[in-house]
């Protein structure tokens, strides 16, 4: 009877380290299916124009749209990369696009354009601080300046993190460079898988 009930325990066991090795042996593969790459080739033609990593530009969408274009949040922010149509509208014109409307934000090479110009935008006022950026990115640059004015900005991005008066915002950031590291361990920067 022993017998019986420690081959019954080894099966399920021996199966469940096939699919672990299997797992381990696939990791990139299985973890682009969480991590995916859509419009890869807009993302790196903008992420290059703005001097900008173009998977950081993808964890962005990510957690923002989910890669869905018709996104729309409830503040009334709309696209791939959650662009509120005020700041599009401003974007547009800084970048000589005629036409612009916010509707034009559902279209992922304009989104992407103006989101990424955007980005570097930000990029440039707060020193390519990753997490000022971000918090900037979500909260708006003036309470990224508010929370963070000076000398508090040259603390560690940690500190930061955990200093960062809106959980909402705090999630956010936590959540995108979390995806920006595992866009950085899969894909190279032509978002090409490695």
């Amino acid at each position: 009877m022993a017998r019986t009930g420690c081959r019954r325990r080894t099966v399920p066991l021996l199966v469940l380290v096939l699919v672990l090795a299997g797992f381990l042996w696939n990791f990139h593969r299985v973890a682009r299916l969480f991590f995916p790459v859509a419009y890869g080739a807009t993302i790196t033609t903008y992420a290059a124009e703005n001097n900008l990593d173009p998977r950081l530009v993808a964890a962005l969408i990510k957690i923002e749209s989910g890669f869905r274009p018709g996104a729309s949040s409830p503040k009334g922010a709309l696209g791939l990369m959650q662009v509120m149509p005020d700041t599009g509208r401003w974007a547009a014109a800084q970048l000589g696009l005629t036409g612009f409307t916010p509707d034009s934000l559902y279209d992922p090479a304009t989104n992407i354009r103006i989101g990424c110009w955007y980005l570097a935008q930000l990029q440039r006022m707060f020193g390519g601080r990753p997490v000022l950026v971000l918090i900037a990115y979500n909260a708006g640059d003036h309470k990224a300046r508010d929370w963070f004015p000076g000398p508090a900005a040259g603390q560690g991005d940690t500190a930061l993190i955990t200093r960062i008066p809106y959980q909402e915002t705090r999630l956010f950031v936590q959540k995108v460079l979390l995806a920006y590291t595992f866009y950085q361990r899969l894909y190279d920067r032509n978002l090409q898988p490695k």
